[in-house]
């Protein structure tokens, strides 16, 4: 594909309301942000799951949940699914797959069921829930 001619953009400060007649004119607000609070828990509870080759609830929802962490204790990949839809959790449709002895802990404070399968039952998940 040959390229085209190339494409001048030009920018331009503006003091007065934008033109919501131009469907084309980007308006940047600068406010200040709010001070981030990260979420506080004073209650961890740690369970260990055993593999397995089928889904598996390695989380219920919990709306009360500020977050969790997983460590994947087993010589097999953990593939995890943090989703309430309904498609069961497999090496080709998941979230996050965990390799083996290593931790991962959900950025999002996700709060709904979080599901799991090994791609092979040797050893096991210590799932920590935050809340």
């Amino acid at each position: 594909m040959a390229a085209g001619p190339p494409i001048q953009l030009t920018a331009q400060v503006r003091t007065d309301s934008p033109d919501p007649a131009d469907p084309a004119e980007v308006v940047v607000v600068k406010a200040p942000l709010p001070p981030l609070t990260p979420e506080q828990s004073n209650n961890g509870t740690l369970t260990a799951i055993p593999s397995t080759i089928t889904s598996v609830t390695l989380l219920a929802a919990n709306p009360s949940r500020h977050g969790f962490s997983i460590f994947n204790s087993s010589t097999a990949i953990l593939y995890v699914k943090a989703s309430t839809n309904g498609a069961t959790v497999s090496s080709g449709f998941y979230t996050v797959s965990i390799n083996p002895q290593v931790y991962y802990e959900d950025p999002y404070n996700y709060v709904g069921i979080v599901t799991g399968v090994w791609a092979s039952a040797n050893g096991t998940a210590y799932v920590t829930e935050y809340a």
